[in-house]
Order: C-alpha cells, then structure tokens, then sequence
C-alpha cells in the first residue's frame, strides 16, 4: 500500500487542501504518492483545490501531512489552528509525521526548481 500524503495550506480567511491538479499534488502524483480520498477532489469542477473549515480539519487524512501557510495572516491562522485539539487529533500529526514546508516553494514555486525542492523534502521527510 502506498503512502498517502495530506497537502495543507493555510490562508488568511480560510484552510485549503490540494489536489491532484495543483502544481505541489502534480509533482506528489508523478512520484507514486497516495493522496486521503478528501483530497482526491473526485467529482470537483476544479481539483486543484478545496476549502474545509476550522471544525473539518481533524478529517484532512493521510499517512503524512504536508502543510503550509501564506502570508503573515497565514501564519497567524497556522499557529491558532495547529496549536488546536483538531490538528492535535490528526494521527499524522500525533506520529511525528506533519511537516510544515515552505510555502513558496510548495505552493507559488510553479517550476523545475520547485519540483526539485518539493522531491528533495520528500527524501528527507519520507525517508527518515
């Protein structure tokens, strides 16, 4: 069974998860990686991305998750919800396998460099 790997990003006003059409979910789909059926965005117009809420994300799934934030407000909002009973529940998370990853380079990156970024803290976070 493949590992499944969750893709979290933090906004200002709201909690995205990333799907196989995103530019970070293309490089995850093109190495082999699993993505939570959530995340799968089966039946979605645009499966780049989907919003969930505050009291959804203990549901975001996977064996590892990846997560981020944009912007200072992103940050404010990633510190209040990782810090939360929600994130903590997430069994991910109580395993020691939540990263949070560079936002520029997993999210705005959108190149060759990034792609090499995003497989390089793959090794490194996948293969510890």
């Amino acid at each position: 069974m493949s590992t499944e790997v969750s893709l979290v990003r933090f906004m200002p006003d709201q909690i995205r998860v990333y799907g196989p059409d995103s530019f970070s979910g293309i490089v995850l789909g093109d190495t082999g990686l699993a993505r939570p059926e959530l995340q799968q965005l089966n039946g979605a117009e645009d499966r780049r991305f989907a919003e969930v809420s505050a009291e959804e994300v203990d549901t975001l799934g996977g064996d590892v998750v990846f997560y981020c934030a944009y912007g200072d407000d992103g940050d404010a909002k990633l510190a209040e919800y990782t810090g939360g009973a929600l994130w903590q529940s997430i069994p991910a998370v109580q395993e020691g396998n939540a990263h949070q990853v560079d936002d520029e380079v997993w999210m705005t990156g959108i190149g060759v460099t990034a792609a090499g970024m995003i497989l390089d803290d793959l090794e490194s976070y996948l293969s510890a």
